[in-house]
């Protein structure tokens, strides 16, 4: 059953068509890599779903209803790129930076709760031993998965990740990837990843949307490795 409807999506950038008539159909629980070229659309199609753009024409429903109720209910979590960059110089340490992610959850008030929320979170990710150091003091690997479990806090029903892996290294992207499929499978948390890294992107995740404006593909990560990927016209 579709989760996620995007019907007959267009957007522009100053009058720059940047996607034409998407449509997808995207189940819950799924773990999805959208791929394509430079300015292809991709994270147009992430900024629409998280309700920060609005389509020109077309419309978008998350559980039959719209983004921003979506948004206000706290379904959606969202980790822009690089995002962890920009907050280098705050003044807050691991712990402080992860709560944030509580306060746009109105629906979270019971502090017994967020404390297990932060446990379960520390330990999945391995954040104990940096609870209490500034996000500045970390490598890139640390930083990004400090900036899941900011994400994750609210616990929402759909995580929207924009390059999630960019300026990481090869096993430190490994490990993001990993718990990404681990917290898809085991948590039931519908994943969108936007992601340059092909080869592997399309190994953790389960299916896999080709964006050059258009949508050029859509299925399987074997179908899509069998058979697109060797189209080569997305790099």
């Amino acid at each position: 059953m579709s989760y996620i409807i995007l019907n007959n999506v267009s957007f522009s950038y100053n009058h720059l068509l940047a996607l034409e008539n998407i449509t997808l159909s995207i189940p819950k629980k799924e773990f999805l890599v959208l791929v394509g070229a430079n300015g292809s659309g991709k994270s147009t199609i992430l900024k629409i779903i998280a309700g920060l753009l609005e389509p020109a024409n077309g419309t978008v429903s998350i559980a039959g209803e719209s983004v921003s109720k979506a948004r206000t209910q706290g379904k959606i979590g969202y980790v822009p790129q690089n995002y962890n960059k920009n907050i280098l110089d705050f003044p807050a340490v691991v712990a402080e930076i992860v709560k944030l992610g509580f306060v746009s959850d109105n629906r979270l008030t019971d502090e017994a709760k967020k404390v297990k929320i932060l446990e379960e979170l520390s330990e999945t990710f391995g954040l104990a031993a940096i609870w209490k150091r500034r996000l500045s003091e970390l490598s890139g690997g640390q930083q990004q998965q400090v900036m899941l479990a900011r994400a994750l806090a609210g616990e929402p029903e759909i995580l929207l990740l924009d390059e999630p892996t960019s300026g990481i290294d090869y096993d430190a992207s490994e490990k993001i990837y990993s718990l990404l499929q681990e917290i898809n499978k085991k948590l039931g948390i519908t994943i969108i990843m936007v992601s340059h890294d092909i080869e592997r992107a399309t190994l953790f995740a389960a299916k896999v949307a080709c964006i050059r404006r258009k949508l050029c593909f859509f299925g399987d990560n074997e179908e899509f490795r069998k058979r697109h990927l060797l189209e080569r016209h997305f790099l």
